[in-house]
Parts: structure tokens; C-alpha cells; sequence
């Protein structure tokens, strides 16, 4: 099981040294990541207003997350993330997403977030790419994802639908850990926020916070490929549901 990662600065994480491979191995270092996240960040146009960081006990797996200002929608927030590692457990990752504002719950969607490529020659710039390609095409993604969020507000998810779901999760796509569905289980009894008096309580859009409320305490190396998948999952099985209600 991979050690529990935990809050950190950019300060630490640009000091980590470097760790030294083959020539044919380019390590994407979390510095520059940071750098050229926030100078595109600025030069787009985008405010952060929030910037978080998390690493593993040595730093050699990070994840940054910036909360951008956003007046669209007034639950949400448009936000930019990344993951990057130093011991090739995983392969850099940075996607457009959203923040839930009265819990901290992210949201990220579609395969766009899932760029994926070995360490080796021209990846530092591939990576550097990437972060541009997002953050330029920010909009677009971030407005898809205020679509999603009134799509799972209108759809009602009776319990007996949600429990088959979580089952479905757990066991058949294997998304989310025994842990982290005891999490989801004690939001669905008792959810830590307000999300507001106007979604019913059996909508898809709570019970899609409370899944993703559990995936705060997810490690860097697996937090972003769980946001997409449970994402995927559930816009993926918004036919089935539909179709149940209507039996």
C-alpha cells in the first residue's frame, strides 16, 4: 500500500534533488511543472486563488492543485492540476477540473486528463505541452464540466441504485479502495457539507460528492486517475440508471 502523502509547499518541492538515471530516462522536475503551470496560469488570464501541494514522505511522488477564480457558477471553481513522480511509479499527468467550493471536492473528467508517456527524450517539453494545451483549452473543459454537474442534479438515484453502483465500483471496476467506500458510506449516511437546498438528496450530483469527498485522502501517485474513473463510470452508467427508473 502506498504511504499516506501529506500537505506540503512549492518551496519544498522545488528543492528536492533531482535523482539521477540512464541518459536515457528525462526526469520532469516538479519545479519546472510549477513554473510553467502558474506562468501560463497568469498569461491566460486565469487568478489562482488557491494553490495546494501534496508529496509522499520524500517527495519523489507530488500533485499540485490551483483553484482558479471563477464567477460562472457560484458552487464551483475552475481548477488546474498535476501529478509527477521521480521514481517512475507513475507518468506525469495535468488536467482542467473543477472545485466543488463548500468542501474542497474535485472534480476531474475525460481522458484529456490522462496524458501518459515515458520519461525519455523530449518528455520535459512534451509535459510542458501538455500543461499549455490544458490550461489554453480551460474553458471549454471547465464548461463541459458545469453541464455534467446540471445533468446529475436533474437525475434521482434511489439508494437501491446507488448501492448497486458502489458495488459495481468496488468490485467490478476495482476504482476506489475498502477504505475509501467506508468514506463514501458514512457521507451517504451523514454528509459533511451543505451542498445546498437545491438538490434533492437522492440526486446523482450528491451522491457523486460523496464518492469523490472520499478520494481527498487518495495518494498523489493514484488521485488523479481515480477523479477520471469514477467520473467516467458514473456518466458511463447514466443510461442504465435512466433506464431503471422508467422500469
Amino acid at each position: 500500500m502506498a504511504t499516506r502523502a501529506a500537505a506540503t509547499t512549492k518551496e519544498y518541492l522545488k528543492n528536492i534533488p533531482l535523482p539521477v538515471f540512464a541518459k536515457s530516462y528525462t526526469v520532469i522536475s516538479h519545479g519546472d511543472v510549477i513554473d510553467t503551470a502558474l506562468d501560463l496560469l497568469e498569461k491566460q488570464g486565469l487568478v489562482v486563488e488557491q494553490e495546494l501541494y501534496k508529496c509522499n514522505a520524500d517527495g519523489e511522488v507530488a500533485q499540485g492543485v490551483y483553484k482558479i477564480k471563477d464567477e460562472q457558477d457560484p458552487e464551483m471553481s475552475m481548477m488546474f492540476a498535476w501529478s509527477n513522480s521521480y521514481d517512475k511509479s507513475m507518468r506525469f499527468k495535468a488536467a482542467i477540473g473543477a472545485k466543488v467550493n463548500v468542501s474542497g471536492n474535485s472534480i476531474i473528467a475525460g481522458d484529456h486528463s490522462n496524458w501518459g508517456r515515458k520519461h525519455t527524450g523530449t518528455a520535459l517539453q512534451e509535459a510542458i505541452d501538455t500543461i499549455k494545451h490544458q490550461i489554453i483549452n480551460g474553458a471549454t473543459y471547465y464548461s463541459q464540466l458545469l453541464e455534467d454537474k446540471r445533468r446529475m442534479a436533474n437525475i434521482i438515484t434511489p439508494i437501491r441504485y446507488q448501492a448497486e453502483l458502489l458495488g459495481r465500483i468496488l468490485f467490478e471496476d476495482k476504482i476506489l479502495s475498502l477504505e475509501q467506500m467506508s468514506i463514501v458510506k458514512t457521507e451517504m449516511k451523514k454528509p459533511s457539507f451543505d451542498y445546498g437546498e437545491n438538490y434533492d438528496k437522492d440526486s446523482l450530483w450528491i451522491f457523486y460528492n460523496n464518492i469523490i469527498c472520499a478520494l481527498k485522502k487518495a495518494h498523489p501517485r493514484h488521485w488523479m486517475d481515480q477523479q477520471r474513473q469514477v467520473h467516467h463510470f458514473l456518466f458511463k452508467s447514466l443510461i442504465w440508471v435512466i433506464i431503471n427508473l422508467f422500469r
